[in-house]
């Protein structure tokens, strides 16, 4: 990951990335790669390639980040998302394996990336380190827990 320093392209200096067709098959490359824009204040780091550790859940992410954009990759989705809590800025992308539309804003709250869709009131998917993991809460799942890892593993 690169180092956020200011020494180069900042998050708007970027294009925002879209979940291409109805989900990708391959990972994608990093985004944000270029990106050298220090954390927004109040943004916790949490970047990194995370693997459940929670019994009977399968998930794989990857997070990207700076300034105020977060990147979320995972199962063939790239959310894609500036975090100011308004839809406008939010992430458009598709859901598998339906193809239906989403369109959600993620913003900052107490160090937890909040999830909402559609432009609702409410918070439906949260993210936040607790120690060395990422916790990540999501509706019929409850909390799963991650561990970052260095590769992806051959299932994932």
């Amino acid at each position: 990951m690169p180092v956020l320093d200011g020494n180069g392209k900042k998050a708007t200096d970027i294009p925002k990335a879209f979940t291409p067709g109805c989900g990708w098959e391959t990972w994608p490359t990093h985004i944000l790669h270029e990106c050298r824009e220090p954390l927004a204040p109040g943004v916790q780091d949490l970047h990194g390639l995370w693997q459940s550790v929670t019994a009977g859940v399968d998930h794989v992410e990857r997070i990207e980040q700076c300034g105020n954009r977060a990147i979320v990759i995972s199962r063939g989705i790239i959310h894609d998302f500036i975090a100011d809590g308004t839809l406008a800025n939010g992430a458009r992308d598709v859901q598998r394996p339906s193809c239906m539309n989403i369109y959600a804003s993620i913003k900052w709250r107490d160090g937890n990336m909040e999830f909402s869709p559609f432009g609702l009131p409410y918070t439906i998917v949260t993210r936040h380190l607790a120690g060395d993991q990422l916790v990540w809460t999501y509706p019929g799942l409850g909390e799963v827990r991650m561990e970052r890892i260095c590769k992806v593993p051959a299932a994932g």
